[in-house]
């Protein structure tokens, strides 16, 4: 990340709106957002449903606070690219999330796919030279909404919530699991037009936690990566780039090189 002018790694674009505590209030006293949708009640939905309609809004420009942290972040990021810096946007949530593409009306505020990550950091398509689909051997949801062949059993759903860490970063709730879903897979390959893959959790499969390489995996964890090579059959036929099995930084097997 870049430096700000006051000397700390946090930038905050002048355009980012500041959510309220009335605009978090508001969303969690909706029923529907709350219990039929799953909301987990942070405000977003409530802030962009008002910028959408024009209301009124506070913007991190207009915030004393942030003065410090607030930079033009569009500006700063293709001048980097003009200077042949590289840059990696990480993208939030998943496919099956999006407004756009997801499982309406199950879905988050926002579009979660490739492209429109590029729009809001304020960069054009021509500037992307790999686009990176991450996939798990399996699905999770927070909220409701559909999955495949839920998992049931509480001894296999308490290793998706210790070992996997599938607890939701924001609301705390423990995540639903279900099986991987292979339709879901070939649309956010060919929505996002990815050119390379990367999986996780492999350390979830029974057998493989202490594994650290993929000649160590168990016919389960080989035979799901199996599965991963084969979408690089779908346009615009990605390659498999990464394989992590654990949960440190390092536990990845990096296939590029």
């Amino acid at each position: 990340m870049a430096q700000t002018r006051s000397g700390g790694r946090l930038i905050i674009d002048p355009g980012a709106v500041v959510i309220t505590p009335q605009q978090m209030e508001k969303e969690r006293g909706d029923a529907r957002m709350m219990k039929s949708i799953g909301s987990v009640g942070t405000g977003l939905g409530e802030a962009v449903k008002e910028r959408i309609e024009r209301k009124p809004i506070k913007f991190a420009k207009d915030d004393p606070r942030l003065k410090p942290y607030v930079r033009e972040v569009t500006g700063l990021l293709n001048k980097s690219l003009q200077r042949g810096a590289e840059i990696l946007l990480e993208g939030t949530q998943g496919m099956k999330l999006s407004l756009l593409h997801g499982e309406y009306p199950y879905v988050t505020s926002r579009d979660t796919t490739a492209s429109t990550f590029l729009a809001e950091a304020g960069l054009g398509p021509k500037y992307v030279r790999d686009v990176y689909a991450i996939f798990k051997p399996y699905v999770s949801r927070v909220g409701p909404g559909p999955l495949e062949n839920e998992v049931r059993d509480q001894a296999a759903l308490n290793v998706h919530h210790t070992r996997g860490r599938e607890v939701g970063s924001v609301s705390g709730r423990l995540r639903r699991i279900g099986a991987f879903e292979e339709r879901t897979a070939f649309r956010s390959i060919s929505i996002n037009s990815a050119t390379k893959l990367a999986v996780t959790h492999i350390d979830t499969f029974k057998g493989n936690a202490a594994a650290r390489t993929s000649a160590q995996f168990t016919p389960d964890a080989k035979a799901f990566i199996k599965k991963i090579r084969d979408l690089s059959k779908i346009y615009p036929y990605p390659s498999l780039a990464l394989i992590s099995y654990g949960p440190g930084l390092l536990d990845v097997i990096d296939l590029r090189m």
